[in-house]
């Protein structure tokens, strides 16, 4: 199985959470209807995208979704960066197809696209990957490498298109990326659902909200309203910040909570993700890190990599692609384990 490193439904959180969720947004995209399963998707157009980063500096991936556009002209659809520049790109022609271009040079710094004066063409797909306001499931690997660079294209859970032995690096400096593009840049229309960043491709997969229900076993904050825990961060889909929350006074103190069911019952989980909403109130270092509770009696705790919090509220997210509780080796999650695991957060310092 790939190692997932991020993913996105577009469930948990509004159009003004997007800011909190990407490094750089680029106008003004949205959060509207339309997506799959009843859910939300990202709608970007007119020069509007959102810049997302990866985990850590990777040199194979993976950016897959659920894609739809009006292909109403050529519009760039995926730029990859390095902490420099610019260095790889993904532009969606005005017929449907992909076309790939490297950095020619090191002009193109920040979070924006660049134009398409100083890339080089790698190579397009021969025929339409889009069709006009019909969904499709893309795919789009990458392997970095000066000669040795790979991409490869899945429509639908299907190869549709490949490049091998290709300059993917571009003009970067470091042979490496620690971020990605997804929008547009023309008036075509992008909306983007069930994003997932990868190691290689996992294929089509639903990627679902699960909101908290009930208080866990472990209680050790002091909601800022009523005696309930969960009723005070439970907001979808987006955050109310400072209206009600739960506040984590001392080290070690934690808080876990019981989610709603699975949603897609019967199917496969490939990972789990906890995302936490937090900001500090006082002066020094806080530090929190996710935490997931296992059902075992007695229960036990699996916490992920401590962070340090700011004085505004910032998004955490720590990915759990094996259930914690399965032990060693560590196996896949399963909707029992799912729905009677607690998630939530342990103040580290």
């Amino acid at each position: 199985m790939p190692t997932i490193y991020d993913f996105d439904g577009f469930e948990d959180y509004a159009t003004a959470g997007i800011l909190r969720e990407h490094v750089r947004v680029n106008g003004a995209p949205t959060i509207v209807s339309g997506g799959r399963n009843g859910g939300s998707r990202l709608r970007c157009s007119a020069a509007q995208w959102v810049c997302r980063a990866f985990p850590s500096a990777l040199t194979e991936f993976c950016i897959s979704g659920y894609f739809e556009s009006n292909v109403a002209a050529t519009s760039h659809f995926l730029g990859f960066r390095n902490a420099l520049y610019e260095s790889l790109q993904a532009r969606l022609a005005s017929d449907g197809s992909l076309a790939f271009y490297a950095c020619a040079s090191s002009i193109y710094a920040g979070g924006d696209f660049g134009d398409n004066v100083g890339y080089a063409l790698l190579g397009a797909t021969p025929s339409a990957l889009f069709v006009a306001n019909e969904p499709v499931h893309v795919a789009v690997e990458v392997l970095l490498g000066a000669t040795t660079g790979e991409i490869h294209v899945y429509r639908n859970g299907v190869l549709f298109y490949q490049l091998l032995n290709v300059n993917t690096n571009g003009s970067g400096l470091t042979p490496t990326i620690t971020n990605f593009l997804l929008g547009s840049k023309t008036t075509a229309v992008i909306y983007a659902d069930d994003v997932i960043v990868s190691s290689a491709s996992v294929g089509d997969r639903r990627v679902d909200s699960h909101f908290p229900t009930a208080d866990g076993d472990h209680q050790d904050g002091t909601p800022s309203t009523g005696s309930d825990h969960y009723a005070v961060v439970d907001e979808a889909p987006e955050p109310n910040d400072d209206t009600d929350y739960v506040t984590l006074a001392t080290a070690d103190d934690r808080e876990s909570y019981g989610c709603e069911a699975f949603k897609n019952s019967g199917a496969t989980i490939d990972a789990v993700m906890v995302v936490l909403d937090a900001k500090k109130t006082d002066a020094g270092t806080a530090t929190l890190a996710a935490s997931v509770r296992t059902p075992s009696s007695p229960g036990a705790d699996f916490d992920g990599t401590a962070v340090g919090v700011s004085t505004s509220y910032g998004r955490q997210k720590e990915v759990y692609q094996w259930d914690p509780a399965s032990g060693s080796p560590a196996a896949a999650w399963d909707e029992a384990g799912f729905n009677a695991a607690e998630f939530g957060a342990v103040k580290v310092a």
